[in-house]
């Protein structure tokens, strides 16, 4: 009987690989009500049931009797929690998990990865009003090095500049908008099946507002909206915007030609651009109105004019870490991978590069012959 058996660690596996209760129940003779005893620590598997599930989900039994920090649902903001399925975000939480302990093994190899501008134990969202959240993004361009009058290039070296590691899963793309979690090393999986690069700005500094802004997530809609808020102030920030956006709006009618240079210039959308304008009261009511009606009229709702001009951001730091280990220092992977437990499929799966090199130099270390004297 296995004393050290981690039920949590069988429910990853089974969310990963779209396994339910009663399909890993039948691959291996039991019973869905065993194996859901074995995830919620009702019961331990026998040495020979452990190497069972091992075989069945292609692991080594390390993987169920290694400790790892179990990520709770209250440290993840989704970008559209309520609609987005429990079974999904369940999914998704365990892809984290185990992403995160490959990003402890890489802080431990002493990368030189920037200190995490996302510090814990913040102010009580409740308390903070519309000038508050300005301010502190404010804070964060400046603690980013970033002035308030130049748009933000890329939003992506932005956040890892700033401690956080920006990635997404394969398995996920298409149906999870966008992520975050807050820990020793902030984590935020986005969406790589969106085809719009205003949009994926405007996530990446929505979740950037998360870790900003809350410690917890309680599925309040205050918190949704602030990191809305966040994401406008920082990607278009009061003195810049106020600066090259006021004479845009002065006139009776919007002048659209002038309001898609800026969107390219800023990598903002349209409809962002207005309601900050609006937001600043630069414009009144029956403009924004207006404005957003024009929008829907010329179909511009979900892909506007000038969208296909703005690049996709694209994260390499991630790639370029795991690839130098690979180069220079492949048994310390190698030893990772076999402390945990871990088959190199799995290790696949969380990782959105290709890694056949691991695989080719693997099977090269599995087939030299070592002599013993």
């Amino acid at each position: 009987m296995q004393k050290d058996f981690f039920g949590d660690r069988l429910r990853q596996l089974r969310l990963i690989n779209d396994k339910s209760l009663q399909n890993v129940g039948d691959a291996i003779a039991t019973t869905k009500q065993y194996i859901q005893q074995l995830e919620t620590g009702l019961q331990k598997p026998s040495d020979f049931m452990l190497q069972v599930l091992a075989d069945y989900f292609h692991v080594n039994t390390r993987f169920f009797t290694s400790v790892y920090n179990k990520i709770q649902e209250e440290e993840c903001f989704f970008r559209k929690v309520k609609s987005t399925p429990t079974n999904i975000k369940e999914k998704a939480e365990s892809y984290t998990s185990l992403f995160e302990e490959y990003i402890r093994f890489l802080d431990e190899e002493e990368f030189d990865l920037p200190q995490s501008l996302f510090l814990k134990n913040k102010v009580d969202y409740k308390k903070l009003n519309r000038e508050d959240i300005d301010k502190l993004a404010d804070d964060f361009r400046k603690n980013c090095g970033l002035d308030d009058e130049t748009p933000i290039e890329n939003m992506t070296k932005v956040l890892e500049n700033s401690g956080a590691i920006v990635t997404y899963f394969n398995d996920l793309s298409e149906k999870v908008d966008a992520f975050s979690i807050n820990r020793t090393r902030p984590i935020i999986v986005r969406n790589d099946k969106k085809d719009n690069g205003c949009r994926l700005r405007f996530d990446l500094a929505h979740e950037c507002g998360h870790l900003v802004l809350h410690d917890e997530n309680d599925s309040d809609d205050e918190i949704e909206e602030q990191a809305n808020n966040f994401a406008s102030s920082l990607l278009l920030p009061r003195k810049g915007f106020f600066k090259e956006f006021y004479e845009l709006f002065t006139s009776k009618n919007i002048n659209w030609r002038k309001l898609i240079e800026l969107k390219l210039r800023w990598k903002v959308s349209c409809a962002a651009i207005i309601h900050r304008a609006y937001d600043l009261n630069i414009i009144d009511t029956v403009r924004y109105r207006s404005a957003y009606i024009y929008l829907r009229k010329t179909g511009q709702t979900k892909k506007e004019w000038g969208d296909e001009k703005i690049e996709i951001e694209n994260s390499s730091l991630l790639q370029d870490m795991t690839c130098e280990l690979i180069n220079n220092s492949v048994d310390d992977i190698i030893c990772f991978l076999e402390q945990k437990g871990w088959s190199i499929d799995l290790f696949e799966k969380i990782l959105p590069f290709d890694i056949s090199k691991l695989r080719e130099k693997m099977a090269q270390s599995e087939n030299i012959i070592h002599l013993r004297f």
